[in-house]
């Protein structure tokens, strides 16, 4: 079974999941594990991918609770998950 992305893009994705207690960085672009939640791959400040069962569980509903504004979320059908796994590991 492939891992659930999800896709956080705006002009605060970065900062937006930093609020939320993930660990993120400057570096982009960049993988940041996220112990067994999963990790979010950092493309650049507008740009970050959420892949793990557990995390893109809780940043949905984090989303839902306090959606931001300017921030839109993308959840990409399971059959683009190939072609995200090889973005992530193209840039990285």
């Amino acid at each position: 079974m492939n891992d659930p992305f999800l896709i956080l893009q705006g002009a605060q994705a970065a900062s937006w999941l930093a609020m939320r207690g993930r660990t993120i960085g400057l570096a982009s672009p960049a993988c940041y594990a996220q112990g067994e939640d999963g990790e979010i791959f950092k493309v650049n400040n507008e740009i970050c991918v959420v892949k793990g069962s557990k995390i893109t569980i809780k940043t949905e509903h984090d989303w839902q609770e306090s959606p931001p504004n300017g921030l839109v979320l993308h959840r990409p059908r399971p059959d683009q998950s190939l072609l995200i796994k090889d973005l992530m590991h193209h840039i990285s």
